[in-house]
């Protein structure tokens, strides 16, 4: 991949990414407030969040799970995912 091209293609990775997370959290029914930031960043900027969740899910009675989710787009060909969401996808 040319390296000119990379965070273009990552923030196609990203917008598939969160379509997904999006749906399947409307399909299980947890609750989210999701904010998507569109900033246009020179490829000068090593990292550039681009979107920030906050996701619920109901639990035994009225005890909640919570997370935040931060969603970064790099020049570097990872996607960068707190940790706290991976727990979270393991535990539900």
């Amino acid at each position: 991949m040319p390296v000119d091209k990379i965070r273009y293609y990552n923030k196609i990775d990203i917008g598939i990414f969160l379509f997904l997370l999006e749906t399947c959290l409307e399909h299980k029914g947890d609750s989210y407030k999701g904010i998507q930031f569109y900033e246009d960043a020179s490829d000068e900027v090593e990292r550039v969040v681009v979107a920030k969740y906050e996701i619920s899910q109901q639990l035994n009675g009225n005890r909640r799970n919570s997370v935040n989710l931060s969603l970064f787009i790099s020049n570097c060909l990872f996607l960068d995912i707190k940790s706290s969401f991976l727990y979270y996808i393991k535990e539900t």
